[in-house]
């Protein structure tokens, strides 16, 4: 009896260890697993354990999946499964293990805002608006140029302006003042009269000709003028005459004639008349822009309450290069037209209420633009 049980003990060790041919082998210290590449297994069995000669790491069959043996202390390496911890986050190390991460965290505490070195230590920051200073904690600043102009809208003369945002739309709240593209190249300045005047389209019997872009002010007096703006011709507001340039400030654009109309419209509804009322609610009261002579007994003070502060810049004449309606009229350009004598414009008057939609307007006269921002409806 005694001989079959340890005939069936020696039995057991020879033939069930036997994994893919390959034994389990006992030695005086210890067994020696099989080894195999676990993918290459095609009957798993749960529990069954090899070596894998690939990762060169023991793994064993857990009821569905192969998993390695090992443990992870978190150390360099290259995660194989998800780490789940459970919404929590390391967000404080008090006492660093490594040498380099407790220099680093002594570094830090010791040069936080409260240190008395006040040359060294991380500080908080705030820029002026004007100065272009950057002031830091405890009384350091540094003189950093240009930094002052993020506070600002600016064209690329240096001229300010304000950002006012209608209905749907932003806009700036003066009109254009430039006298160069945003890339730099002047716009011609023309300042003759013969000049403006000679400076007009062509017609050759099937198009017009001599198209150009120019601007001016008011009377050719820029101190007077210049809070009214510049006056351009259409050359100026027309990307495919001015070769592809714009006269806005970066991010700005002149308007399509359906976006000059949407605002229009929409100063209009303040009073539920559209563009038959938008005059009242589209331009500044009386006085500095607008004449106050003029406007009583038949003017129509403005109250500005769109925001777009229209101001009675005038215009000037293609017939002669002369100036008029100063303080009375304010025409501005779209870029919706060609090459052409019917450009859209829009016109506010110091006396009406409404604003006229005039699409046939010469493209050679003198008139204001004012920028909306790019991709605006």
């Amino acid at each position: 009896m005694k001989l079959n049980i340890l005939f069936s003990f020696i039995l057991c060790l020879l033939v069930l260890p036997m994994i893919n041919g390959q034994s389990l082998k006992v030695m005086p210290d210890g067994v020696i697993i099989p080894k195999a590449d676990h993918t290459a297994i095609v009957q798993e069995e749960n529990g069954q354990m090899v070596y894998d000669t690939v990762t060169r790491s023991v793994w064993y069959f857990n009821n569905t999946i192969w998993k390695e043996v090992g443990s992870d202390n978190l150390g360099n390496h290259t995660a194989t499964i998800d780490l789940d911890m459970d919404d929590n986050s390391i967000i404080n190390v008090s006492t660093p293990v490594d040498d380099n991460d407790a220099v680093n965290k002594a570094y830090v505490d010791l040069h936080e805002d409260a240190d008395s070195d006040i040359l060294n230590e991380i500080q908080s920051l705030s820029a002026s608006t004007e100065g272009d200073t950057l002031y830091l904690s405890a009384s350091n600043w540094l003189i950093v140029p240009g930094l002052s102009d993020a506070n600002y809208i600016k064209d690329i003369d240096g001229n300010v302006y304000n950002e006012v945002t209608i209905g749907t739309q932003i806009w700036l709240a003066e009109n254009l003042k430039t006298t160069r593209y945003n890339d730099g190249t002047p716009i011609p300045k023309i300042e003759s009269a013969t000049d403006w005047d000679d400076w007009t389209y062509s017609w050759n019997g099937s198009e017009y000709t001599d198209v150009y872009d120019a601007y001016c002010w008011y009377d050719n007096d820029s101190t007077t003028y210049a809070k009214f703006g510049a006056l351009y011709n259409w050359g100026v507001a027309d990307s495919i005459i001015n070769g592809g340039k714009n006269a806005c400030p970066v991010g700005y654009e002149v308007p399509t004639n359906a976006q000059l109309n949407t605002v229009m419209v929409f100063a209009g509804s303040y009073s539920g008349g559209g563009i038959n009322i938008a005059g009242l609610h589209i331009k500044l009261p009386i006085g500095e822009f607008w004449d106050f002579t003029q406007v009583f007994p038949f003017g129509a003070p403005g109250d500005n309450a769109s925001g777009f502060a229209a101001v009675g810049s005038g215009y000037r004449n293609s017939f002669g290069g002369t100036f008029q309606y100063n303080k009375q009229h304010n025409w501005l350009w779209s870029r919706t037209g060609g090459i052409t004598k019917n450009i859209d414009t829009y016109r506010i008057r110091y006396d009406g209420v409404q604003v006229d939609y005039i699409p046939n307007r010469s493209g050679d006269d003198g008139c204001s633009i004012r920028c909306i921002k790019v991709d605006q409806p």
